[in-house]
């Protein structure tokens, strides 16, 4: 069981003076935006491990949050008057149930789960980030579940993997269309924040680890002089896009202006890559291991409506996959110390990681060349 309450007090848009030291020492009488945050959560969860006999097993569990969200204060001054929200009080009691089943073999095992999930409503979400914008009175919590069926084990000491089939649900994605105030087409519009679709991702993922060497000094392991050398993998195939989504596109100019209602059914998720991909090698002898990989994922779109070629502003557009090398090694001695390094990027390419509309809007690049090294001790 778990109890929690929080009070958030957030401030913004001040001016200050140009000095060179930090402060908060106002230039005008307040801060035109003052919000007051508070949140209780109350959360009880329950668990319990069912065996029907040595090799098959049921898990049951089931969760209730009773969450109150409020939120008062003022958006912005506008011409010396305040503008304020309307205080907000959101009230949710949710319940969240989940099983998940494994049938073991000798060395090896299939399981499954299931469970359901939910994304609540935040601030952001309720607060507009301008006073023209609108939020639906009628906003909805997100909702949707998770599942995954997989085998996983190993034979022998050779060889150890866990593959998996995952599937996500998610209902009631929250987003931002564009509306004619009062449905009027010769008046103004506005951005209106509501529940608009569904999206679901599915797929594959899988972990195969292989020794080269054990096989053959399997009797002569404790003499063993020339160390192991094993090879890995960790993959990931991705199916994201949307089942639903309603969006809008507006075409002309002022006074002259249309609205056009769109759907982005069959349309990719945003930043969501079909793969993502880790190939790699470890070399251990007694004390001393190292490990070389590669990381490969593919390109991604910035932005639901999957656009190809980048935007003048650079927000919207298609961001290239990219690989990167990096390598790392540990070694213990004296039995309780251990030196550890590495050097992450190793070729220092050049790549961007997703799209921003902050500071201009453009690509976040990845980062460069990194070296690190340590020393630690264990008493």
């Amino acid at each position: 069981m778990r109890v929690y309450e929080a009070n958030t007090i957030r401030r913004q848009k001040g001016k200050a003076d140009a000095e060179f030291g930090y402060n908060t020492n106002l230039l005008t009488e307040k801060y035109p935006t003052d919000y007051q945050f508070k949140t209780k959560n109350v959360a009880v969860f329950v668990e319990n491990l069912f065996r029907m006999n040595k090799n098959f097993s049921i898990t049951q569990g089931i969760r209730f949050e009773h969450i109150n969200s409020f939120a008062e204060g003022r958006a912005n001054i506008v011409a010396g008057n305040d503008v304020n929200i309307a205080p907000q009080n959101v009230v949710r009691n949710i319940v969240l149930a989940g099983i998940g089943l494994e049938y073991k073999f000798q060395n090896t095992n299939i399981y499954a789960n299931l469970s359901q999930a939910y994304r609540p409503v935040l601030f952001g979400d309720i607060v507009p980030p301008t006073t023209t914008d609108v939020i639906d009175a009628n906003l909805k919590d997100a909702s949707g579940f998770n599942a995954d069926l997989g085998y996983r084990g190993s034979f022998t000491d050779y060889f150890n993997f866990d593959v998996s089939l995952f599937y996500l649900n998610y209902d009631n994605r929250i987003g931002t269309i564009r509306k004619f105030l009062n449905d009027d087409i010769t008046k103004n519009t506005y951005q209106f924040r509501t529940n608009l679709g569904q999206s679901v991702n599915m797929g594959l993922e899988a972990y195969l680890e292989l020794s080269l060497l054990k096989p053959f000094m399997k009797n002569n392991l404790q003499n063993n002089k020339i160390g192991d050398l094993s090879i890995f993998t960790s993959l990931a195939f991705i199916n994201a896009e949307y089942k639903d989504f309603k969006t809008t596109t507006i075409t002309g100019t002022a006074p002259n202006i249309s609205i056009k209602e769109d759907n982005l059914k069959g349309k990719r998720v945003e930043n969501a890559p079909k793969q993502i991909h880790n190939f790699g090698l470890t070399y251990t002898l007694k004390n001393f291991s190292a490990t070389a990989q590669t990381r490969i994922t593919s390109d991604v779109f910035a932005d639901a409506s999957n656009t190809e070629t980048p935007t003048n502003d650079g927000i919207a557009g298609k961001v290239a996959g990219y690989s990167v090398y990096d390598f790392s090694f540990g070694y213990r001695f004296l039995e309780k110390y251990n030196l550890k390094g590495g050097i992450n990027n190793l070729t220092d390419t050049k790549y961007a990681t997703r799209r921003t509309g902050g500071n201009g809007g453009g690509l976040i690049s990845g980062e460069g060349r990194t070296f690190y090294i340590s020393v630690g001790a264990k008493f």
